[in-house]
């Protein structure tokens, strides 16, 4: 069926960042496409557009739609398919057009995630329209006959412990000659970096409360007529004459009280000219410096007085920081506290924000008395909320950003990554983003509990997805501890079964499997250059005295491919081999075989269970 075009198609669109929602038009033009490209979409895309009107779809998901199509609309198999109607399409069809789709993203995009998310629109698409009109029955499950290449790859998210510090080593280079040694090691560095960042986030929290007290006791500060007179004076000579001189302490703090008395209505304005000669005194910045403790939320003195509902975005920061790293909740689940959460009004308290992405809640966190930083952290923002209503503000964010607050709207701070790298800065922190300190806090609790006890705080419906978070560098770690570990158990072994009267009795170790196996990063240039033949290291000292320097422990997706594949062909092979040759086999293939069935076992067993089922059944 070849359905008429409509020249443009409007879908509207919505994207919100940090509680901020932003909208835009995704429009679809069909002068842009080859002619009958989109006989049986366009009706798709009008459906699109309508149910936009009433609830907007994601931004970025309809950018990649408009992408795709352009990309697949230039393929001979995607017009096999348009011009053919939707009713008659065959499960050949389909799978021979993302065959060629998905072969032409990998030459032109290349295999990251943006052709994974491209390769999800259309598939997508084609397989909602033809499960629903094919009369091919087998085009009800096409994704059981075809298997996607273009597929976003976990890699895992970075921790605060990946990014260099001078006065900690990288986690991914911390030495090991155990993996009881190695998981004490990842544990105080993963400790140290939080710790790091509480300390600073408890500091500045600190210092604004002692601002706030020194600027409520010049509000309380009782001003004699005659200092008054006096200050009034001095404040009328600046503004006509100008002074060079630097005021003395007390006159500085009698001038502040007076600045806050006619703000509050409670005194007389000083009488300056529009345009004073000189507005301030000299040393004035010093002073306010040190009675703000060095929280700057400005640069004249208008602003440095409204600290109380205005504080610097360092002090915001350190709130959701010390909350993030007590929940482990995502940012913007902190960003989302409402204000009747930060009551402490019995123990313990039940923390719970929601998830905007999904709009769940998240998981329970209880607040004990003894949790002192998170108690601090609530007091400070249940302050300053209320004296943003007291204000006069309706609704305010209870992270209502200080220009926001200044003009009576309460709107939240944008633009939390900037403050956050300042903040790294200006204390001495590894410079990270705000969802790296949750993974810290998961890889923590990975680390010192278990994957269950991370999974449980993070929220996730399965240890799968826990491990996506922590797996890049703390799980292949402490697997490749494992793997090293057992090289020198396998080893000790091995002389212990060759002649059991010469090991001593520290090395009669059992040979079980803890780990996968390793690689060479220098086959070319071993430590020793005798070990050399033809032009590569004969690889005989590789699991002797320690282990070479130039081991590679690895555990990655192509290694588990490869034991399970090895495995395959010994049991395809092994008999045979045995009966051809049966030194041969004892010498060269008996190790391997052996070796490689302790890892499969092991591999079964572990956290990449499912990625060796899944090269296990193909």
């Amino acid at each position: 069926m070849i359905v008429r075009l409509l020249p443009q198609i409007a879908v509207h669109t919505q994207m919100k960042v940090h509680q901020r929602t932003y909208k835009r038009t995704e429009v679809f033009d069909s002068r842009l496409f080859p002619a009958r490209s989109l006989a049986w979409v366009w009706p798709q895309l009008h459906e699109l557009g309508r149910r936009s009107r009433l609830s907007p779809e994601q931004d970025q998901e309809m950018r990649y739609l408009q992408r795709g199509l352009r990309i697949a609309s230039k393929l001979k198999t995607w017009m096999d398919i348009a011009t053919t109607r939707p009713e008659d399409v065959v499960l050949e069809q389909v799978l021979a057009l993302f065959n060629e789709y998905e072969d032409n993203l990998v030459t032109t995009v290349g295999d990251n995630n943006s052709s994974a998310r491209l390769s999800g629109s259309i598939r997508n698409l084609v397989e909602r329209v033809v499960k629903k009109h094919s009369k091919d029955a087998r085009t009800s499950n096409i994704r059981q006959h075809y298997r996607v290449r273009c597929v976003i790859r976990s890699r895992g998210r970075a921790l605060l412990s990946d990014v260099p510090h001078p006065a900690r080593p990288l986690i991914k280079a911390l030495p090991h000659e155990s993996l009881s040694q190695l998981t004490k090691e990842t544990t105080a560095v993963l400790s140290w970096d939080l710790e790091q960042f509480n300390r600073a986030a408890v500091a500045v929290l600190r210092r604004y409360e002692l601002a706030l007290e020194n600027v409520q006791l010049l509000r309380n500060l009782r001003i004699a007529p005659a200092d008054g007179e006096s200050i009034r004076n001095k404040v009328l000579r600046l503004a006509y004459v100008g002074d060079e001189q630097n005021w003395s302490a007390e006159e500085l703090q009698t001038y502040v009280a007076l600045e806050l008395e006619i703000r509050e209505g409670k005194a007389q304005e000083f009488g300056r000219p529009e345009y004073p000669k000189q507005r301030y005194p000299h040393n004035l910045n010093d002073y306010m410096k040190g009675l703000l403790c060095g929280l700057s939320n400005g640069t004249t003195l208008p602003f440095w007085l409204d600290i109380e509902i205005a504080p610097p975005v360092e002090v915001l920061l350190s709130c959701a920081l010390i909350i993030q790293m007590k929940t482990a909740w995502n940012f913007i689940s902190v960003l989302e506290l409402e204000p009747h959460m930060l009551v402490a009004d019995k123990f313990p308290l039940q923390l719970q924000s929601t998830k905007p992405k999904t709009k769940d809640k998240t998981p329970i966190v209880l607040i004990e008395r003894s949790d002192e930083e998170v108690l601090l952290a609530l007091k400070v923002l249940r302050e300053r909320y209320q004296r943003l209503i007291l204000s006069g503000i309706q609704g305010p964010s209870v992270f209502a950003s200080s220009r926001s607050a200044r003009s009576g709207k309460g709107d939240a701070v944008s633009g939390w990554d900037s403050s956050l790298k300042k903040f790294c800065r200006t204390y001495s922190l590894p410079t990270c983003s705000a969802e790296m300190v949750r993974n810290q806090v998961l890889a923590y609790r990975a680390t010192t509990r278990s994957i269950l006890s991370a999974r449980s705080t993070a929220g996730h419906l399965s240890e799968n997805t826990t491990l996506g978070y922590i797996n890049k560098i703390l799980v292949q770690r402490l697997n490749s501890a494992n793997s090293f570990e057992f090289d020198k158990r396998f080893d000790a072994t091995v002389h212990y079964m060759i002649d059991p009267k010469r090991v001593a009795k520290d090395q009669k170790i059992l040979a079980y499997p803890i780990g996968d196996g390793a690689s060479c990063k220098s086959p070319s240039q071993p430590p020793k250059q005798e070990w050399l033949v033809d032009g590569a290291c004969s690889g005989r000292e590789c699991h002797k005295n320690g282990g070479c320097p130039n081991r590679k422990i690895v555990i990655d997706l192509a290694r588990i491919e490869e034991v399970v594949r090895t495995k395959r062909y010994y049991d395809a092979n092994a008999i045979r081999l045995l009966n051809e040759n049966e030194a041969a086999f004892a010498a060269d293939h008996l190790p391997n075989l052996e070796f490689n069935y302790a890892l499969f076992g092991l591999l079964k067993r572990g956290p990449y269970r499912h990625l060796v089922k899944r090269f296990d059944n193909e």
